[in-house]
């Protein structure tokens, strides 16, 4: 009766531990790489980064932050508008009005897999092997009257 207890607990034992590593290895790998004005990584992954199936850009932008220690900050509609990393921080912001009258306008923009993205972050969802890039860049602006 020993050795069938002792055979029944190994195999759960064996069953739960396959189950855990077989649940661990449905997540799929990702790269998320934020650059700075400057063109340089400010906070980047490999292309090893593991999320969840099901996982948003979003989601992917904001584990990266907390696995790095970094923070950011989004906007009211959940934008995100800064990203702040080791002491330094990165932010949407508008300069003076230039001569033309236009308005240049530093700002996030994002791709997946090499095509810049103009959809919200949190209605797409990742998928093995996806490449996400958010760029920091400057667009001139005409105000409305």
């Amino acid at each position: 009766n020993i050795v069938a207890l002792a055979l029944v607990a190994a195999l759960l034992c064996f069953g739960l531990t396959s189950c855990q590593n077989n649940q661990g290895s449905t997540d799929i790998k990702v790269s998320v790489r934020i650059y700075d004005s400057n063109g340089d990584i400010f906070i980047g992954t490999g292309e090893d980064f593991a999320v969840a199936p099901g996982t948003t850009v979003t989601d992917a932008v904001k584990a990266l932050c907390e696995e790095r220690g970094a923070t950011y900050e989004t906007d009211t509609t959940g934008v995100f508008i800064s990203f702040t990393y080791d002491g330094t921080k990165i932010e949407e912001y508008q300069d003076d009005p230039l001569e033309s009258g236009k308005i240049p306008l530093h700002k996030f923009t994002w791709s997946l897999n090499g095509t810049a993205q103009s959809g919200a972050m949190d209605a797409t969802t990742l998928n093995e092997g996806d490449a996400i890039v958010i760029g920091f860049t400057t667009v001139e602006v005409t105000p409305m009257p």
